[in-house]
């Protein structure tokens, strides 16, 4: 099923919008810098993030390396704890 789309107004220099290529590429990058930034706060899965922008998971993944967004955040912490659970099972 297809998603409604809501138009939201965002303001942008003119030339802002120019240096993009235009209103169209604009709202692309607006929505695609929103979609990254919503990955890496945490605020949206990364499968969700390229549902949202209608891309595979894998090319989605690559967008992310493209602009360093961390795939997988692990804490130093987290880790370990991963780790002493792989060291178990081998």
């Amino acid at each position: 099923m297809a998603e409604t789309v809501k138009a939201l107004m965002v303001r942008l220099p003119e030339s802002l919008v120019e240096d993009l290529g235009g209103e169209q590429k604009a709202a692309e990058e607006v929505t695609r810098a929103a979609v990254l930034d919503l990955v890496r706060t945490g605020k949206i899965s990364a499968g969700r993030g390229a549902e949202l922008l209608h891309m595979t998971r894998h090319d989605f993944l690559d967008l992310m390396e493209a602009h360093d967004v961390p795939v997988i955040d692990y804490t130093p912490e987290s880790f370990a704890c991963e780790l002493e659970g792989v060291r178990k099972l081998l």
